[in-house]
């Protein structure tokens, strides 16, 4: 009987879908892991465990106390480095965290537009301390910082609403060729136009002061610039105020080139209106100067606001405009790019580059190094939209298609820029399901692997800010988690809890941190996980797993000893299961044949806990305590392991809340007869 040895010394390719289940001739075989789960794959070629999420804010002082609502959306506010926040975003309201501290709570009449149904449909942009947020049913809402517990909600203040062709199917005459008082309408207007309107016609501007006659049809104005003639304009040659409440208001904003630029509104959802260059909220067409007979005219220069309408075969609704070198707009149906440099109203180019569409709901695009990703319209794909010299174009690279299931509906998306002490990025995508799918890339160094997170509950939203509580200062993932809670009656509660992936050596889920000093064996104060059966860490030794007192009772929690440092929250699981082991001797593969395990040889870094097909690696040197904490272990250690199968596989997994660092795995099988 032959015996061989197969080595896997790099995990970078992350978790491989079925389809490639039979490709042994690939470098992507040999990368990747049928499962990997609660790990990091890190650009090294091994897989880091991942730390614990530690409980910061929702439950408070009644049991039946639910945290935050279900549909809560997480938004950050980046004001400087050193000061960056997470808003908690619920309707009538929002709760500001910095550092992972509750700073504020904010109420105001015009948060009740977040609703239930909406609020994933609200898209966001910020300059300086400003925060503008959109939604095409409601006048965009201004948030505003003064201080990290002083904030400010209102409608956005504009100086000139933009202005657009909406082809209504009315005329309108001028009674005037320069400074008219009245257009006369063709049919009754009070459907399309309002007090307080303008109405750019025949090269003049006019503002909407009343409406008289029969049917209404004369608009009473004053003219603000001069028209040049008193021809009478068909409703395809004249543009009106975009945005009311009839007409609805913008979908998408962003900054672009020091303008404020919006992509699409109710009305018209395939239009791109860009303001006056450093003048945010003015987007008026024109500037006015005197002419040489001293009257007011418009002029169109480079600085005034502009209006683009995609023109396309399809229907292309716009979702998200993002700026970087150029302006990219995704809509329903494809990929854009607004080209102009800089972009002017007579320098505006619009061309189609790819046709995928974007997902509509929470899920952002993000930019990783010089890529925008995004979520396709189908739900099921990650792809980069970046430039390819070679074709002078951009295109969608698809990252998704050697784990095709990962995605599984996604709905929301966040970006952590070198985690930890990986010196990986690192995408956050939620699930429909509760799980997270991690996306670790390293563009420079073409290094591209899935792995999953799953938790006793359900992932629903995240968000990534720089914390300054850390030393260097980090960015760090915030996550939206639902949680069972046990109340004292024996009934379950569901909760949604505000938590954030910690770079510590804790490995518990919703934990919470508890400063015993001096040392003592009783805790109070957990209700939190009141009636529950919690994991214990204490001064870094893994504790027997206890049960919380009632709610009525204040949390009580007693340990086996005294301790001073302890962690209590709930374990999770890290598990890598390899693809079928490529066994091949002399250029034979024996895929199919029966393949006996007979040991496994595994690298590892700084790691305390491990087992091998369900066989525990011991950690602890001879004669160590077990009242002392596991030192970490660096280096090789060996297990013998079993089992005969035509499709063998080597599984790891850590169950317990200790830390783990897995470099490689050579697996020692024998076959043939």
């Amino acid at each position: 009987m032959a015996q061989l040895k197969v080595i896997q010394n790099s995990f970078t390719s992350g978790e491989v879908g079925a389809y490639l289940d039979a490709r042994e001739d690939l470098d992507i075989y040999r990368t990747g892991a049928k499962t990997i789960e609660n790990f990091f794959v890190l650009p090294q070629g091994g897989l880091l465990r991942r730390g614990g999420f530690e409980y910061i804010a929702g439950v408070t002082a009644t049991e039946s106390e639910t945290g935050f609502s279900s549909h809560s959306r997480l938004i950050p506010f980046r004001f400087s480095v050193e000061q960056e926040y997470v808003l908690v975003f619920e309707t009538g309201k929002f709760t500001v965290f910095r550092n992972g501290l509750q700073a504020a709570v904010v109420t105001d009449s015009l948060l009740n537009n977040f609703t239930s149904s909406n609020i994933n449909e609200w898209r966001f942009a910020q300059t300086f301390d400003t925060l503008i947020l959109v939604h095409e049913d409601y006048e965009p809402i201004q948030i505003t910082r003064t201080s990290h517990t002083s904030w400010s909600v209102a409608t956005v203040s504009f100086t000139f609403l933009p202005l657009v062709n909406f082809d209504n199917g009315i005329t309108l005459n001028p009674n005037s060729d320069a400074a008219a008082t009245h257009l006369t309408a063709s049919a009754d207007p009070t459907s399309h136009f309002t007090v307080g309107d303008y109405i750019q016609i025949n090269g003049g501007l006019c503002k909407i002061t009343s409406f008289s006659g029969t049917n209404n049809t004369q608009i009473n104005v004053t003219t603000e610039e001069h028209l040049s003639t008193d021809t009478e304009a068909l409703s395809t040659e004249y543009r009106q105020t975009a945005f009311s409440t009839a007409k609805g208001f913008p979908k998408s904003v962003t900054f672009h080139q020091n303008r404020l630029v919006f992509g699409g509104s109710k009305s018209k959802p395939q239009t791109i209106f860009g303001s006056q260059t450093g003048d945010l909220f003015n987007f008026k067409p024109t500037e006015t100067v005197i002419d040489s007979s001293s009257n007011p005219v418009g002029q169109v220069n480079d600085s005034t606001a502009f209006t683009f309408t995609i023109g396309s075969d399809s229907a292309n609704i716009i979702r998200h405009v993002v700026s970087k070198q150029t302006l990219f707009i995704f809509t329903s149906d494809g990929e854009f790019e607004m080209t102009g440099n800089p972009v002017t109203p007579t320098n505006v180019n619009i061309r189609l580059q790819t046709k995928y569409g974007i997902q509509d709901n929470g899920a952002v695009p993000t930019t990783v190094d010089n890529e925008v990703m995004f979520i396709s319209a189908n739900g099921r794909e990650l792809r980069g939209f970046v430039f390819d010299f070679n074709s002078d174009g951009y295109y969608a690279k698809n990252y998704t298609i050697v784990s095709h299931d990962v995605l599984n509906n996604p709905q929301d998306v966040a970006f952590v820029r070198a985690h930890k002490n990986t010196n990986q990025n690192y995408v956050f995508i939620v699930n429909d399901d509760g799980e997270l799918a991690v996306f670790g890339i390293n563009v420079e160094k073409q290094v591209a692997g899935w792995s999953r997170f799953t938790t006793d509950g359900k992932f629903k939203k995240v968000v990534a800010v720089n914390d300054a509580d850390t030393d260097p200062e980090t960015q760090r993932l915030y996550a939206l988690v639902e949680r069972t809670r046990t109340k004292d009656d024996g009934t379950s509660i569901t909760c949604y809890h505000l938590e954030r992936l910690t770079e510590n050596t804790i490995y518990l889920d919703g934990y919470v941190p508890v400063d015993n000093s001096p040392a003592d064996a009783s805790i109070t104060g957990l209700t939190l996980f009141a009636n529950q059966t919690v994991n214990i860490e204490a001064d870094g030794i893994v504790h027997s797993d206890k049960t919380i007192g009632t709610f009525a009772g204040g949390g009580a929690l007693s340990l086996d000893d005294n301790f001073s440092a302890v962690n209590v929250g709930k374990n999770y699981t890290s598990k890598l299961t390899s693809l079928t082991l490529p066994v091949q001797a002399n250029g034979q593969p024996y895929r199919g044949e029966q393949i006996t395990k007979v040991s496994a040889l595994v690298n590892v870094n700084n790691t305390q806990a491990l087992a091998i097909d369900g066989s525990d690696i011991s950690f602890r040197f001879t004669g160590q305590s077990l009242d002392s904490p596991i030192s970490p272990f660096t280096g090789t250690k060996k297990l013998f392991v079993g089992g005969v199968s035509t499709d063998p596989k080597i599984e790891l997994t850590v169950s317990t809340p200790l830390q783990c660092t897995v470099l490689g795995v050579t697996t020692e099988v024998k076959f043939g007869e």
